[in-house]
This record gives structure tokens, C-alpha cells and sequence, in this order.
């Protein structure tokens, strides 16, 4: 077992008390298949080292696919083999090394490896949570009241050019919170009503200034029907334009990431970590297309775990 804290290592049958700093270990490796140097890994990523919150979606997302250091550690070491040989003039024999760990190398990122549950990691999760407070994760909504300094007449006044509507409320926090909301000059409400203080100021503001756009976002498995109906009763507008930014059915197809989920399981919004979410909204935004095609358009397909957890 590997310490999160001060990364001395340890066998189990000394305990689950970090030997050097005395660190109390949450996840027992012998029945709980992680362990707290993993998840405290994954943490770190999600959150942008402690920048950005996060849900659990999006660190059961980067938990499934985080495979740590092993790969570059291997090519870092198949490089000195490299240089050693070719130092020794060994051109050949080097090449040929080369070539057969490399591939060794690459068919060990291919290799598809078991998605664990999320009910699995979930208790994982809430264990490791409960003992060390993770102050970035996102669990609930929590905007209920308007800030402080909230005022409706000034929406307008600071620049906002969109309105876009999310099918989940937790997506509202997570946006504002990040402040993904300043990036797309948006407001953000949840197809619910959800913040109930926006509601009313967002519809007076749509009839005033009816050229603001609107978006709708969405998970793979939405209603989107339902929700655009939705949209048009909180707008008090029946011909409103709604822009589609949500994930499309072909998601799984159109982000490589994705493909090893079941093929009935949603892609959700909050899949995509912090400031790719960030990225790919912007783009989403300024072209009007899916954000799976906007994700597409940025990475293109072939991105993997490397570039996008690593």
C-alpha cells in the first residue's frame, strides 16, 4: 500500500496505519479493489489540483480510465534502452527493441481493461469522502437563494449573450461554481426552474431582449421533446429557437473515451472533466453543434487516456 500523503509504500500485514506519518488508511486494498493513493490521484486530476469542483460523474469517469504512470515510467525506460544501445553502435539490435517493447508497450494501452461499477466506486467514494472531506466534490445543489449581490436589472449590463438551459440541476452549480458561465457569456438554469430566483428575471429579460440566444444541454438519454417544451413555458414563449448543444445518441461513437461504457448507458455532461468541459462548451456554443461533435472537433477521436487523464 502506497500513502497518500507521504508516498512511503507498505505491506498490508503491517496495518492499515501509514508506518511514516502516521496516515490511517480508508480503502482496505484486500477488499475494496482501490486504494486511497488511487483515489487521491484521481481527486487531484478531477479537480485541476484542487481548482475546480467536480461531481461524481466526472471522477467515476477519469477513476475508470485512470491508469497512472505505469506507461510513461515503461517508455521512459524503453528510451534509455534506446540511447544505451545505440551509444554502443548497436543500430540493429536497438531498432529491433525498440520496435518489440514498443509494441508490447502499445498493445498495454489498448488492451481493454474492466469498467468498474459505479455502485463499487460509489462506496469506495463515500468512504474515502467521509474521512477526508474532499471540498471540491459537488454532491447536491446548493443555490437554492439568490448571492448577495445578485441583481436581475444587471444581467444584461455584464455582458450576457445566451440563456442556457441544463437538464440536471447539479450542472447549474457545477457551471457557476466553475465559472464556466462567464466563458459562454451565458446564464444557466436548469430545465426544472432550478435556481427559482432566475426563472422569472431570465423570461422578463428574454421578452425584452429577444435576440439572446437560446441553448438547451443535455445528457445522451434526455427527452429533448420534453425539454424544449419546458423551455417554451419558462420563456412564456411558444416560438422560441432553441440551439441543441446536448449529447447526441452517437456520443460513445464520437468520443473514444466513452466506447468501452455498455452501449444502453448514457453519456452524461458532467463525463468530461473541469476544463475540458470548459473547452468543449465554448466550442459548442460558437459553432451550434453537439458537444460531443464540438469534443470531436477540438481532440478528434483518437485522444485516449494519455491526453485526456494522464
Amino acid at each position: 500500500m502506497k500513502c497518500p500523503k507521504c508516498e512511503n509504500s507498505q505491506k498490508y500485514i503491517y496495518g492499515m496505519t501509514c508506518l511514516n506519518c502516521k496516515y490511517e488508511f480508508v480503502l482496505n486494498p484486500k477488499t475494496s479493489g482501490s486504494s486511497d493513493y488511487r483515489f487521491n490521484k484521481v481527486v487531484q486530476v478531477v479537480s485541476e489540483e484542487g481548482t475546480k469542483y467536480y461531481t461524481f460523474n466526472q471522477f467515476y469517469n477519469v477513476y475508470a480510465n485512470y491508469k497512472g504512470p505505469l506507461v510513461m515510467i515503461l517508455l521512459f525506460l524503453l528510451s534509455l534502452v534506446f540511447v544505451a544501445l545505440a551509444a554502443a553502435g548497436i543500430i540493429e539490435w536497438s531498432l529491433g527493441i525498440v520496435g518489440a517493447v514498443g509494441s508490447g508497450i502499445f498493445a498495454l494501452t489498448k488492451t481493454p481493461e474492466p469498467i468498474p461499477t459505479k455502485s463499487s466506486v460509489l462506496n469506495n467514494f463515500t468512504a474515502y469522502k467521509a474521512a477526508n472531506g474532499l471540498p471540491f466534490h459537488l454532491d447536491k445543489p446548493q443555490m437554492q437563494t439568490a448571492p448577495n449581490d445578485f441583481s436581475a436589472a444587471t444581467m444584461i449590463e455584464h455582458g450576457t449573450e445566451g440563456i442556457v438551459f441544463v437538464d440536471q440541476d447539479i450542472y447549474v452549480d457545477l457551471f457557476i461554481k466553475n465559472k464556466i458561465h462567464q466563458d459562454l457569456k451565458s446564464i444557466v438554469v436548469a430545465q426544472s426552474g432550478y435556481p427559482k430566483y432566475l426563472t422569472i428575471p431570465i423570461a422578463e429579460m428574454y421578452e425584452k431582449h429577444p435576440n439572446i440566444k437560446v441553448y438547451m444541454l443535455h445528457d445522451s438519454n434526455t427527452d429533448t421533446h420534453k425539454m424544449r417544451e419546458k423551455i417554451k413555458v419558462w420563456l412564456n414563449n411558444s416560438n422560441v429557437e432553441i440551439i441543441d448543444l446536448g449529447m447526441s445518441p452517437d456520443a460513445k461513437t464520437n468520443i473514444k473515451v466513452f466506447k468501452k461504457y455498455k452501449k444502453d448507458e448514457a453519456v452524461y455532461v458532467d463525463y468530461l472533466r473541469p476544463n475540458t468541459l470548459s473547452e468543449t462548451l465554448t466550442s459548442a456554443v460558437m459553432t451550434g453543434i453537439a458537444m460531443d461533435l464540438a469534443y470531436q472537433s477540438i481532440y478528434g477521436q483518437s485522444r485516449g487516456f494519455i491526453d485526456d487523464f494522464g
